[in-house]
């Protein structure tokens, strides 16, 4: 993994716990606004993100890669429960191992049989999938 540090806490109102030395789990809390910031371990210090920097969100096994324009924090929450959690129009899941945030998003280009490649303003794209690229197209129409 090419993250900083696994995360044990993201949220505010999550509690860690940790089953074993080497299975980190948490404990989601839902209080049902819309995320403002996530706090995630970083070396040995516990940081916040605000939600508006994230460029993206990409599955990493059973953990999340939180993307921002300057570094990679590696979360130990599933994809689909912190893509929920976020709860905003702007994140948009665009292929089972992404969400982007379309608020970072350059341009999106034509890829292949109907496929985006979207290209973000601090760099790097992900490539959509079919039914991901056809939903960023009826935002678009």
């Amino acid at each position: 993994m090419t993250a900083s540090s696994l995360s044990v806490s993201i949220f505010p109102e999550i509690r860690p716990q940790v089953r074993g030395k080497d299975e980190p789990s948490v404990d989601v809390r839902d209080d049902g606004q819309p995320l403002e910031r996530l706090f995630v371990r970083d070396r040995g210090t516990i940081v916040p993100v605000l939600v508006s920097e994230i460029v993206r969100l990409e599955a990493d096994g059973d953990y999340s890669a939180v993307i921002t324009a300057t570094r990679r924090l590696l979360v130990a929450v599933p994809l689909g429960t912190l893509h929920d959690r976020i709860r905003r129009a702007d994140f948009v899941r665009v292929h089972r191992q992404h969400v982007v945030n379309l608020a970072h998003v350059a341009r999106l280009l034509p890829h292949d049989a109907g496929r985006f490649l979207i290209e973000f303003r601090s760099g790097g794209s992900v490539v959509a999938s079919r039914a991901g690229s056809q939903a960023l197209r009826a935002m678009v129409e």
